[in-house]
């Protein structure tokens, strides 16, 4: 209790409990007392019932309504000078978002109009429920190439892609009111990094097909590289012209688009011109796909067909529809919904996993350093998928390629997403005749230059620079996905993540910083000495452990 403590050691204490307080906080030890348990006991029902009544309180209140409804929040400080930036943003992604929908479509191995009806729901489900400002809900290369992994290659019917979204949203929303969200901390950016680039990777080669004129179906990277060596004595001429044509004019404008940033610097003139090419860079997906188009009717016209087209398509805005869970195989054999859970297997987690970690990589990338709340996002992304389901979406997320347009096109608010799904709607209702003599080559050519871009080469770079340690979850992450399946390589670069953290647990490397006391001023010096020996103190009393190397240290080199 202190009362019979040496007068030295008394007097030690005092002198170094100031400098020792500062880095050591009080320990405060509780004292069990009689009774004790039986008053836990007897108010064990009350705090549960006061428990309780805390959380509804909590749910119901006016900080939860904002949190969950951030339109709330923003809606009111809206501006002319908002709207204008956001109808410019939205109508920016408006044309990029029509050719994204019908590739990512053709992607997925489903007929093209399942692109365009997965592309407005997400705009403005997002406008209320969406919580950054440049994030836009749409089809994406990744979540396409999912859904043809788990129903097109396994012989599913498209509804069942539908069926497939309804699952993953339902899956997301639940998983958002659990407050899941807070385990997508534990997916390192090295995982990320090879996730996206071995995506990008397989999806760029799944479109070589799309662009030498090749029909196949392939699962996998390898599989798919295989079937490009042996059918490359089909190659058509013309339809490669066209590919590689449309490639080549979506990189110029891709790396035109720096050119087009304005400079405070320039005249009238040469801002106007900044702002038109501007405009043409971002645009430059519909560009390519109208100028395709109308190659193609001019020949399709007059009887010459140099190359594939989309083809008819179903005109007009979607019918809202409950999913459904069953289907009829050509033979005539009705499947029920245990048989769709028996084929898709995993694909109803994977889905939803996958798209959750695309939105968040995307989201962090664009929240400006702000806290992301990853539970509002995925119920963001729950919702979508869930609505979306009837009417005949396929599985959307965020997009990273649309939401960049959408940053540099000066957004201020997600109502740019309401001129972007407005777009969609009226192009469903008016310009589906159109779309017919869209080239399936343009296609190709369009889900390649959004792809290879989102190749991470910096990433490797930097980890090869500061922790090389880190390249085993990044090569399990990347050859996994890349040479088996998407989930595998998550699986496998989370395995190897833990791996090295209970490596790094196990084994600790302690490291000593020489510090030269001479070379400090007076103060600084005084201060590590006073630190120095306040924490060989503490040590000594509580562990009869003293620091003597590093106090040893420190005075060598005094």
């Amino acid at each position: 209790d202190g009362q019979h403590q040496h007068p030295q050691h008394e007097q030690q204490r005092r002198r170094h409990h100031g400098s020792l307080s500062q880095h050591f906080p009080p320990i405060q030890y509780g004292r069990f007392e009689k009774g004790h348990h039986r008053q836990c006991h007897d108010g064990q029902t009350g705090s549960v019932l006061a428990s309780w009544a805390s959380r509804t309180r909590k749910c119901c209140s006016m900080r939860t309504l904002k949190k969950r409804l951030p339109v709330i929040t923003w809606i009111p400080k809206t501006t002319l000078e908002t709207v204008v930036c956001d109808l410019i943003a939205g109508l920016s992604v408006g044309l990029t978002v029509i050719p994204h929908a019908f590739a990512f479509a053709g992607l997925a191995g489903l007929p093209v109009q399942y692109g365009l009806y997965s592309a407005f729901v997400g705009c403005f489900v997002y406008f209320i429920f969406g919580s950054i400002a440049e994030v836009t809900i749409g089809p994406t290369a990744t979540q396409a190439m999912i859904t043809a992994n788990f129903v097109t290659n396994r012989g599913l019917p498209p509804q069942i892609a539908v069926t497939l979204c309804f699952m993953s949203g339902c899956f997301t929303f639940i998983a958002g009111l659990l407050n899941l969200g807070l385990f997508m901390k534990f997916v390192s950016v090295p995982i990320t990094s090879a996730f996206t680039t071995a995506v990008a990777i397989n999806i760029a080669f799944s479109q070589i097909k799309a662009i030498l004129g090749f029909k196949f179906q392939a699962s996998g990277f390898i599989m798919c590289v295989r079937k490009i060596c042996e059918n490359l004595y089909k190659t058509q001429l013309w339809n490669t012209v066209l590919g590689v044509s449309c490639i080549i004019f979506l990189s110029t404008f891709r790396f035109l688009k720096p050119i087009s940033e304005p400079n405070p610097a320039d005249s009238a003139t040469r801002r106007r011109l900044r702002r038109a090419l501007w405009f043409a860079c971002n645009g430059s997906n519909a560009v390519s796909v109208i100028l395709s188009a109308t190659l193609a009717y001019l020949f399709y016209s007059n009887g010459i067909q140099p190359f594939p087209i989309t083809g008819d398509m179903p005109a007009g805005i979607p019918s809202v529809s409950i999913p459904t869970f069953s289907y009829v195989d050509s033979e005539g054999k009705t499947h029920d919904f245990l048989d769709v859970l028996g084929t898709i297997g995993a694909g109803v987690f994977v889905v939803p996993i996958l798209a959750v970690l695309e939105n968040m990589s995307i989201a962090k990338a664009f929240a400006k350093g702000k806290a992301m709340d990853a539970t509002q996002e995925m119920l963001a992304i729950g919702i979508s998928n869930i609505l979306g389901s009837f009417v005949s979406s396929m599985p959307v997320t965020g997009t990273f390629s649309r939401t960049a347009i959408n940053a540099s096109s000066g957004v201020k608010s997600p109502s740019g997403g309401l001129l972007t799904g407005s777009i969609v709607l009226f192009s469903l209702a008016f310009l589906t005749p159109c779309f017919k003599y869209i080239p399936v080559a343009t296609l190709g050519a369009v889900v390649i230059c959004a792809v290879i871009f989102v190749v991470d080469i910096p990433t490797i770079i930097a980890i090869w620079k500061c922790k090389k340690s880190d390249l085993l979850p990044y090569t399990a992450t990347f050859c996994g996905c890349l040479f088996l399946e998407m989930h595998w390589g998550i699986i496998f670069g989370l395995i190897a993540q833990v791996i090295l953290l209970l490596m790094e647990y196990t084994n600790p490397r302690i490291r000593f910083q020489k510090v030269m006391l001479g070379k400090m001023n007076g103060k600084l010096a005084a201060k590590v000495a006073a630190n120095v020996a306040a924490v060989k103190e503490a040590v000594d009393e509580n562990g009869g452990i003293a620091l003597d190397y590093l106090e040893a240290t420190l005075r060598k080199n005094a």
